[in-house]
């Protein structure tokens, strides 16, 4: 009784975290696969085995209107979530990546309101730009 087991041994060196879980589990986490347009099939497989996680679109816009609750810039804010967080999906590829320049496939947003003068209005949303074409 007492013993320090290699099994106990490994439970204290190598603690349990979601990542060492979800490959036991079979559970594909593929984090490049987010910048790249297949993260619901894989955030949906992840749910469904009990992993913590955001919905996708509604956690954006709060998200947002946290960092501004916190004390960022509107501007900051929207920043850190789009240009930002592109560029360190993309380290590695296009250094460009995230931006809007004429003869880029773009995902984006048109809104009806100004979200730097309210956060908020981010969710007022009237066009989707999607791989450079207009779905809605």
């Amino acid at each position: 009784a007492g013993r320090f087991t290699q099994k106990r041994r490994d439970a204290v060196v190598r603690p349990r975290t979601a990542q060492s879980e979800n490959a036991r589990a079979d559970v594909p986490v593929h984090q490049g696969d987010v910048g790249r347009g297949r993260p619901h099939r894989h955030g949906y497989r992840l749910r469904r085995r009990g992993v913590p996680g955001d919905a996708f679109g509604h956690a954006t816009h709060r998200e947002l209107q946290m960092f501004v609750e916190a004390g960022m810039a509107p501007l900051a804010a929207i920043r850190a979530a789009t240009l930002d967080a592109a560029r360190v999906i993309a380290r590695s590829e296009d250094p460009d990546y995230g931006s809007i320049r004429a003869g880029k496939a773009a995902d984006l947003l048109l809104l009806d309101a100004d979200p730097i003068a309210d956060i908020n209005n981010t969710i007022r949303i009237s066009r989707v730009m999607r791989a450079g074409r207009w779905v809605r």
